[in-house]
């Protein structure tokens, strides 16, 4: 993993007020595993480093997903995991998405998924367009340029 694009981020959320994003050790390691076995699905390993470290952030007035321990997944709409069954069940042709942050008045932002890996690319479903764009090489490359979109003021 790219130490320098870490520290980066670090720094950018350490600015940030902790009711939009705060250090969170409270996701452990195995309801990450859980959720892979249980769903055949690796997350990307940017994506998986953010969460274990800040569970989640608030972006464009909603939450990203993030996982919850398994007991709780089916009731958790904001788990990662449960969002990516519930959309496979609403539309099959969402097999190869993994959907991390839904905005109404944007897109849907997703990382693909091949051979049950979701890659490290993140994309971006445009609902004005109906186009699938590529829009970042990584989560934290999301993060980087979101953050400074939205919370300029703080950085």
């Amino acid at each position: 993993m790219n130490t320098e694009l870490i520290k980066q981020i670090t720094e950018m959320l350490g600015k940030l007020p902790t009711s939009i994003c705060n250090i969170n050790s409270s996701i452990d390691e195995s309801w990450i595993e859980a959720g892979e076995s249980e769903f055949n699905l690796k997350l990307p390993k940017y994506y998986r480093w953010f969460i274990k470290n800040y569970d989640t952030i608030t972006l464009w007035g909603e939450l990203i997903k993030t996982v919850f321990p398994p007991e709780y997944r089916n009731e958790a709409d904001q788990d990662i995991f449960y969002t990516y069954n519930w959309n496979i069940n609403y539309n099959k042709d969402n097999h190869d998405k993994l959907f991390f942050l839904e905005v109404n008045d944007i897109g849907f932002f997703y990382f693909k998924i091949i051979n049950n890996k979701a890659n490290e690319e993140v994309y971006c479903f445009d609902l004005y367009t109906g186009s699938h764009d590529l829009y970042a090489e990584n989560f934290l490359d999301f993060l980087k340029i979101e953050i400074p979109k939205i919370y300029s003021n703080y950085l």
